[in-house]
């Protein structure tokens, strides 16, 4: 498979819910993007691949966690891969903050932001 990310990938240890039809689904976040989350569910779940969902991720010691809708792109056993398509103003401030902490740079996010903004207009 070729990777077609643009987007620096954060591995990131926390606590991380699903939210599809009314029911809740808890894992942990491997990974972490201004594109999307990968995922461990603790169940396996079949079918998620275009499922629309909500995603929540408490990042511990940070004031708030990310609360954001979602896109299942990816899924193979307990893994699953999102896509956020709506993030609220709070948690697109609080996943700004995770990844420019992990990037150790203002220019690097700045690249970042950039390349979200130019795959958005391409869309």
């Amino acid at each position: 498979m070729s990777d077609k990310r643009r987007f620096t990938r954060i591995d990131h240890d926390a606590q991380a819910d699903i939210i599809m039809n009314r029911h809740s689904y808890s894992g942990h976040l491997l990974d972490i993007s201004l594109k999307g989350v990968l995922l461990n569910c603790d169940h396996k779940l079949e079918g998620l691949v275009g499922q629309e969902l909500e995603v929540i991720v408490q990042f511990g010691s940070l004031d708030h966690g990310l609360v954001a809708q979602a896109k299942c792109v990816h899924q193979e056993d307990h893994h699953i891969g999102l896509e956020f398509t709506s993030l609220d103003l709070d948690s697109a401030s609080q996943l700004r903050r995770v990844i420019e902490m992990n990037l150790g740079s203002s220019e690097l996010m700045d690249r970042e932001v950039n390349a979200l903004v130019t795959a958005h207009l391409q869309e």
